[in-house]
């Protein structure tokens, strides 16, 4: 194993344990911890074992039959997919900011009228 996959294989670990922390301390949702688990359990399987990405790649019909462009063409959907998830969990969020802004802008209004 070379010097790189080491050092992946060893932050995937690391992530692992820092997602199993955030779920104990309910920072994250089941479905968040599982996610995550799953995804870099998935990136430190195949830096260390480069060969299954292969096999899978061949499986799934891809004519290369080379695991590294199953990955590529993997990852780029679900980069997107984050991104997505984030744009609109910000959208919310400056939503919510505005209408507690509001709220308390109002409150604030009635009390000086007082």
């Amino acid at each position: 194993m070379s010097t790189l996959q080491i050092a992946i294989v060893t932050f995937s670990l690391f992530v692992i344990i820092r997602v199993i922390i955030k779920y104990t301390q309910h920072a994250i949702s089941f479905k968040e911890w599982i996610t995550w688990t799953i995804l870099w359990s998935i990136v430190g399987v195949a830096t260390a074992l480069p060969q299954t990405t292969d096999i899978v790649a061949s499986k799934v019909g891809l004519e290369t039959g080379r695991g590294v462009d199953l990955v590529v063409y993997i990852s780029i959907p679900v980069i997107f997919y984050i991104l997505f998830r984030l744009f609109a969990k910000i959208d919310r969020l400056e939503s919510d900011i505005t209408k507690i802004v509001r709220e308390i802008a109002i409150r604030d209004i009635n009390k000086n009228k007082k």
